[in-house]
């Protein structure tokens, strides 16, 4: 009997153990089921076809009434027809629906392109066959959806530096652009810039979409004009640039780097706020000038007027002068020997000019010889002038030499030569 009975319990504990397997393995299935439906694939599909004109280098996408975009770029060339698919993981227990979307676009130019609240079509999808676009019109990227962009336009007449709302560079007469980084972004925006150490300010208003503000806040400028009647050579300040009255939009031209005609003018632009004090030294042939100016807010001229003497001879000698000669006064011997300057008038209307140092050169503003009654200049230029008196002598056609003794030349001056002068 008890063999009996201890057989049947080990029976009952067998059925008991497969059931319980059964059982759990279809509790498995059954989960193995729900989980398999509850994550299987599906995605919201819509077609784009891109009207900018440009190719569209990014995608990026957030749930409608988010905020951030970093974490959905979508990388791919929109250049014409495409597709865009937002893989989702759906719930076999919730309905599909229509996922709404925001859509940021970038062009290869930079620029940027948004939609907002974006019907996307929920597509099923199978292992075996992906869902299919109904059409490619849903989603049109054209160029009323790019974002305003401020058009920074350089009219200063010098290169500037943007630091707000961006950072750029902007050379004179050129444009910079600004775009809002998004639709809702504020439209007043706030333009810094610098020339130098100088910073200016201006605002401009985004409300109608694109907009260009035109900059034409500058430091103020010394204008430097030789007036002196002769070449120079600046010294001081450095920097300087040539002013070109032709170009409409500022004054920069080029670095002066050569000599400075007559009438002609050099720009020197204020370095800062508190430099107002500056040095000016020219050289006018080999004597050296200085000037002292001043410059606050506004625009300042400096003429330029000091230079070498120029001295007149008046010839009412009664014959024609050919030759020219200084020399300091008190030197003996020769003329040709000691003189500081000769000059050679020729019979075809050219002269030659010799100086202390031998150098010789065509002087184009004299005419050949001096005939009486007439007068002719000569410039002191290249002479290294000494507080004193000169010797200056003529000599005529036949051969006749005037002299005018202990002559002091610090200024322009003029001579009359006549016979009473001669040797």
């Amino acid at each position: 009997m008890k063999s009996n009975f201890s057989k049947n319990q080990t029976k009952e504990r067998k059925n008991k153990m497969r059931k319980m397997i059964f059982v759990l393995s279809m509790v498995v299935l059954t989960l193995a089921f729900i989980g398999g439906c509850a994550s299987a694939a599906s995605s919201y599909s819509q077609g784009i076809r891109n009207e900018t004109g440009e190719n569209v280098t990014e995608i990026y996408i957030r749930n409608t009434g988010t905020l951030d975009w970093s974490s959905n770029r979508i990388n791919r060339d929109v250049s014409n027809r495409s597709r865009l698919t937002l893989w989702r993981v759906y719930n076999v227990f919730e309905p599909p629906e229509i996922k709404n979307q925001d859509i940021k676009f970038r062009d290869n130019k930079g620029f940027w392109y948004s939609k907002f609240d974006v019907p996307i079509p929920y597509v099923k999808m199978s292992k075996t066959r992906s869902g299919m676009m109904s059409n490619y019109e849903g989603i049109i990227i054209s160029p009323s959806d790019r974002h305003p962009i401020l058009t920074i336009s350089n009219r200063t007449g010098y290169p500037i530096r943007v630091t707000s709302p961006n950072s750029q560079s902007i050379g004179s007469g050129s444009n910079g652009r600004y775009q809002l980084p998004e639709l809702d972004s504020d439209r007043n925006i706030t333009v810094n810039f610098s020339i130098n150490d100088y910073t200016f300010t201006r605002l401009a208003n985004m409300s109608d979409g694109d907009t260009t503000i035109t900059l034409t806040e500058r430091p103020p400028e010394l204008r430097i004009v030789n007036n002196t009647g002769f070449p120079i050579r600046i010294l001081n300040p450095s920097g300087l640039i040539t002013e070109n009255t032709s170009y409409p939009i500022g004054h920069v031209n080029r670095l002066l780097r050569e000599i400075l005609m007559n009438n002609q003018a050099v720009i020197y632009t204020k370095q800062s706020r508190t430099a107002n004090d500056i040095n000016v030294a020219y050289l006018s042939s080999t004597s050296q000038y200085r000037e002292s100016v001043t410059i606050h807010g506004d625009d300042v001229t400096l003429s330029l007027t000091r230079r070498p003497a120029v001295v007149t001879v008046q010839n009412n000698t009664g014959a024609t002068i050919v030759n020219v000669q200084v020399r300091d006064s008190g030197d003996i011997g020769a003329w040709d020997s000691v003189n500081i300057l000769s000059i050679q008038l020729n019979e075809d209307g050219t002269a030659v000019r010799r100086d202390i140092d031998n150098v010789t050169m065509y002087v184009t503003d004299l005419t050949g010889s001096i005939v009486t009654r007439d007068s002719f200049r000569f410039w002191m230029g290249n002479l290294d002038l000494r507080d004193g008196t000169y010797d200056i002598r003529v000599d005529d056609v036949h051969g006749m030499a005037y002299l005018k003794r202990n002559v002091q030349i610090s200024s322009d001056i003029e001579l009359n030569f006549t016979a009473s002068d001669r040797l």
